[in-house]
């Protein structure tokens, strides 16, 4: 009898160690939708060229054939904000952003820009944020076009995140992104029309639920 109780015991001991290692495991490991939660500061440095018509295969703007046409345009900015993510793979994110836009004469810009997304985390702790189409809307607060607002559509932002889950260094994922702008017919949206590089950093601050 003796000897079965103390059986049980040492049986109890180490299925008590197995679930405290599988716990452990599954505590560290990066991979899911769960391992990112909460508000994440970001800071980011865009760089953009615009044209209308679009690009052709080496990267080169096409020049506009037919009306309206817009002058080609390089916009170099810089945004701040905030990038929530849900733990389930969807986020929204709004930044405050100052840009300037070298066309002839230069100028300079102030948006509010807002946008869900989806993401994923690979097993190799690489971080995918993809825009959802239809609700990346930027307005122009300051500069020749303030009260417009324009639709964007295509930015993908890619990178690792760190081993705790509290920092993430992206870059463009796609070269392009399409601006949607409120122009009135025979105006039509040339897809990948915005030529893209970009670095965004992100730093968790809480999981927004405080």
């Amino acid at each position: 009898m003796k000897g079965n109780i103390k059986n049980l015991a040492v049986l109890g001991i180490i299925a008590a160690i197995a679930m405290f290692v599988v716990v452990g495991m599954a505590s560290a490991d990066p991979r899911g939708h769960h391992y990112i939660r909460g508000e994440y500061a970001a800071t980011q440095m865009i760089q953009s060229i615009f044209s209308i018509a679009g690009f052709d295969a080496n990267f080169t703007p096409i020049p506009c054939s037919a009306p309206p046409c817009l002058p080609i345009s390089v916009s170099l900015g810089q945004r701040k904000g905030v990038f929530k993510f849900e733990g389930d793979g969807t986020g929204s994110a709004t930044l405050d952003s100052s840009a300037i836009n070298l066309s002839s004469p230069p100028t300079g810009v102030t948006q509010t820009i807002k946008f869900d997304f989806t993401y994923t985390l690979d097993e190799d702790g690489m971080v995918t944020i993809t825009g959802v189409p239809g609700t990346w809307f930027i307005t122009y607060t300051s500069g020749p076009n303030n009260g417009v607002t324009i639709e964007s559509e295509g930015l993908v932002f890619t990178g690792p995140i760190s081993p705790d889950g509290k920092i993430m260094n992206l870059v463009s994922g796609s070269h392009f992104s399409t601006l949607i702008l409120p122009l009135p017919p025979p105006y039509v949206t040339h897809e990948n029309n915005n030529f893209v590089q970009s670095w965004t950093s992100l730093i968790w601050q809480h999981n927004g639920r405080d």
